[in-house]
């Protein structure tokens, strides 16, 4: 579930995939979330899942290891992942329109 409890389709890579299926066959926890936190109380229980404060500490240890500064998961938003099918649908479009101009000789 995503903002206001509305579900997201995320399309990823086989090789994500592949990864994410091998995470959830080692974890032995009972909750449905992908992710998960740990908060005293909260680990190993149905409602167990990572908080934006959770991540963003994550993010924080992270970025100090590699002596990042000024940096917040935010700005993964418009930074990483594959294209998706309809980029580069749009892509393929602008192409479509630049040859018909002449713009692409």
């Amino acid at each position: 579930m995503g903002k206001r409890r509305k579900e997201r389709v995320v399309i990823i890579s086989p090789k994500a995939r592949a990864a994410v299926d091998e995470y959830l066959a080692v974890r032995t926890d009972p909750s449905p979330a992908l992710f998960i936190g740990f908060q005293r109380g909260m680990v190993g229980t149905v409602e167990n899942r990572l908080t934006p404060g959770g991540a963003g500490w994550i993010c924080d240890q992270v970025a100090r290891r590699l002596c990042v500064e000024c940096w917040h998961p935010h700005q993964l938003r418009h930074t990483s992942g594959p294209p998706s099918r309809r980029s580069s649908e749009i892509r393929d479009s602008l192409r479509s329109c630049s040859a018909t101009a002449g713009w692409g000789r």
